[in-house]
């Protein structure tokens, strides 16, 4: 007989593995407000640290979100995800790999854009980097907002709906590696905003090989951090 790989479930997998449950019974919809984490965790019978683990993994795929008035459930689309892609999603990655991969898809999705942005997209842009100059020494939970638009828009300018769906599975774990950053790094948010504006100006340009070389110079600045929060 064949031998199988069993993989063993955590105490997180666990959770998630049933509210995913919920939500393809119906009992959970788009919208719906989870429970707190002390209401969870009664709920399960498990730990905080067990609880937060399964709603970062599910926010990480974009089926929970969170904002100021609470956890909500969100796009339920990548419960539907092949059994691999959601594996990658949902692996506790570490920082290094986050921003290896973010080389790998940003530095195309920059050159892409160059190639296919239009004028309102160029004007999306200027906005969202005047507001990030203004964040620089003000919020830093709006200049993660901020900094997480960038790239939002650097990605929709690329017109490539697939790079787009993955840029999307990784936004969550972007923006929580970006916090991390700020708590430890001094002098972050200036840099950002200086490299964020040469690679709108290489955009602007309409010069692929200059669009992703200063995405890239950008990543490669996040990976000098990186190595001093890790």
């Amino acid at each position: 007989m064949e031998k199988k790989l069993i993989q063993k479930m955590t105490v997180p997998d666990l959770i998630v593995k049933h509210i995913e449950e919920l939500l393809t019974s119906g009992n959970l919809k788009p919208g719906d407000k989870l429970p707190s984490e002390r209401e969870l965790m009664e709920l399960f019978s498990v730990g905080r640290t067990s609880v937060r683990e399964a709603l970062k993994a599910l926010i990480a795929i974009g089926v929970v979100v969170r904002n100021r008035e609470g956890t909500f459930i969100g796009d339920t689309s990548s419960l539907f995800l092949s059994p691999v892609t959601k594996e990658i999603i949902l692996r506790r990655s570490n920082l290094r790999e986050l921003w290896e991969a973010r080389k790998l898809l940003e530095v195309g999705l920059a050159g892409l854009a160059a190639e296919s942005i239009t004028a309102v997209e160029i004007d999306e842009l200027q906005k969202i980097l005047a507001n990030t100059e203004r964040l620089v020494i003000d919020d830093s939970d709006k200049f993660i907002e901020a900094d997480i638009a960038f790239h939002h828009a650097i990605a929709e300018a690329a017109q490539n709906q697939v790079l787009m769906q993955i840029f999307v599975g990784i936004r969550e774990m972007v923006e929580e590696a970006q916090r991390k950053i700020l708590e430890t790094v001094p002098g972050v948010k200036q840099r950002a905003f200086l490299e964020h504006k040469r690679v709108v100006e290489a955009v602007k340009q309409g010069d692929k090989k200059l669009a992703e070389e200063a995405m890239l110079e950008h990543l490669k600045l996040g990976l000098e951090f990186i190595d001093r929060v890790e």
